[in-house]
């Protein structure tokens, strides 16, 4: 529920009810009586479990109520309307608590609106009238978005939920015989039979996103695990890759990196300063470069993180400056002096 668009990741607190079994499009209303239930059940499960982000979750309802649903005097409002002004200035459901990219843009500035479209899933399709319900998509999709958060900021730690979330796919989901991932877990309720989709609808089918996953990590961790898996699944979808490839055009994808040799982009910036590698990757973000891995660290960050990236073990900035290294199968050419002598070599 909380990483749905029930819940607002803005401000904080749950609306009244979900429309769907995705828990993404609500009633925007917010409830006082609802907050009040749920802060207690997410206290009561960070107690249990000791997980950070039910605590998180109390923290921002408290910080919600506090803020929006405490009177002047002292008391408590029983809701928060559902209606706001629009921007023409008349009422409409759900306009303050959704987003369109144009105001994230004007808001943040492009390199963060970016970041927060990606982790908020605020791209493709809008969800709601036009603009868009913020909300973390789960398992497969979220390992993608984690990711790609990754190569944007260049924080190890989205790059290990990523790895800490495709244990909980590989472990409940993935079909260790035949390959392929299910849709509901093995301590799912009985089923007269567990779909494994593969067919892309409204959004992509979730084992095409997971096959790409797979092979972005087996880049990343050179772990040969992800590489094997990506394959098992592959085989479990060859026949109808082969007869309907339209059908199955995000799979498509991840095929073409596993055929393709990925480019290994690894900028290295003298210790203590990793933001010096920002001309390279503004350079690099302009240009479309498909089937590659993006690290950026300080000398310092590289060698810390070498056991996920095997790749940066050993990589340093050269003369004091930002150095790069743009390899392929490990294989890594001269280093540029400019960032943009940096994006001339790289293939477009």
């Amino acid at each position: 529920m909380a990483g749905g668009g029930i819940y607002d990741h803005v401000a904080g607190g749950f609306h009244r009810y979900s429309t769907d079994e995705q828990w993404l499009v609500p009633h925007f209303e917010k409830m006082l009586y609802d907050n009040a239930l749920l802060a207690v059940a997410y206290l009561e499960a960070w107690q249990a479990t000791g997980n950070a982000d039910f605590q998180r979750v109390v923290y921002e309802i408290l910080a919600y109520t506090g803020r929006d649903m405490t009177s002047p005097e002292g008391a408590f409002y029983s809701a928060t309307d559902a209606d706001s002004k629009n921007s023409s200035g008349h009422m409409e459901e759900g306009w303050y608590f959704t987003w369109t990219p144009e105001e994230l843009e004007t808001i943040l500035g492009k390199e963060r609106a970016d970041i927060v479209e990606k982790y908020y899933a605020a791209g493709g399709a809008p969800n709601f009238e036009g603009r868009y319900i913020f909300h973390t998509p789960k398992n497969r999709k979220e390992i993608a978005a984690l990711i790609d958060l990754y190569e944007a900021d260049h924080d190890i730690g989205w790059l290990k939920k990523a790895l800490a979330l495709d244990d909980i796919l590989k472990k409940f989901y993935e079909d260790p015989k035949n390959g392929g991932f299910y849709t509901t877990a093995t301590d799912h309720e009985a089923l007269i039979a567990r779909e494994k989709p593969c067919y892309d609808g409204a959004a992509p089918s979730g084992n095409a996103v997971a096959a790409l996953n797979l092979l972005r990590l087996h880049s990343y961790t050179t772990d040969d695990q992800f590489r094997i898996r990506a394959e098992n699944l592959f085989k479990a979808f060859y026949q109808r890759l082969t007869d309907t490839p339209s059908a199955l055009s995000e799979m498509l994808l991840a095929v073409d990196y596993y055929f393709d040799t990925p480019l290994e982009i690894i900028l290295i910036t003298p210790p203590g300063n990793p933001d010096a590698a920002e001309p390279f990757v503004d350079k690099f973000r302009d240009k479309f470069i498909p089937n590659r891995l993006l690290v950026a660290a300080d000398e310092k960050q590289a060698a810390a993180n070498s056991k996920i990236i095997p790749l940066a073990a050993g990589k340093k900035s050269a003369h004091g400056r930002t150095t790069d290294y743009v390899c392929e199968n490990g294989t890594c050419s001269l280093p540029a002096e400019t960032p943009e002598e940096f994006i001339s070599r790289l293939r477009s």
